[in-house]
């Protein structure tokens, strides 16, 4: 029993923001609120926009912004892509980080639509409810986006220009 509490406890751990889903450095003051209005100064800069902001929270997110397509592998080479940051603060006044994930995503509202039999139980239209088929609802609540990869480049400029790394004398 104690072996499933203990497992139990380290799956919800790997959801904490960490060095696995993020690119992490030392805040650039000691105060927290501090590190956060930098943090949102540096991705003004960059030509982001701030969605969300929780001081208490330690977090900021960005609205999204369009790129354009590179390479990445896809559904379908014609759908949109977006990038969307996210910067966290944790940690106590005497060793907080920086905790930086962007994320590229893929809009694949179409492919989700047509695989939406596939993970029901029938395939029986009349099963469906209103907000099944979209009634009543916007058209960005129906559009569905996959994340595609992190943008590693994106994040070490992110953080360099928040906290540059220390140097060897």
């Amino acid at each position: 029993m104690m072996l499933i509490i203990l497992l139990a406890g380290v799956g919800c751990a790997s959801r904490d923001a960490g060095p696995v889903n993020y690119a992490v450095r030392g805040a650039p003051s000691a105060d927290r609120g501090a590190s956060l209005d930098a943090a949102e100064a540096v991705l003004i800069s960059l030509g982001f926009s701030i969605a969300k902001r929780d001081t208490a929270g330690g977090l900021i997110v960005t609205e999204p912004i369009a790129i354009e397509r590179t390479g990445e592998r896809s559904l379908r080479a014609d759908n949109p892509l977006r990038k969307i940051a996210e910067v966290r603060v944790a940690g106590s006044s005497d060793g907080l980080k920086v905790h930086c994930k962007v994320v590229i995503q893929e809009q694949s509202t179409e492919s989700f639509r047509l695989l939406a039999f596939e993970r029901g139980g029938d395939d029986l239209p009349g099963h469906q409810t209103a907000i099944d088929r979209d009634a009543a609802t916007t058209a960005e609540q129906n559009t569905v986006w996959r994340m595609v990869r992190r943008d590693k480049t994106s994040e070490r400029e992110i953080l360099d220009r928040l906290s540059p790394p220390a140097t060897d004398p």
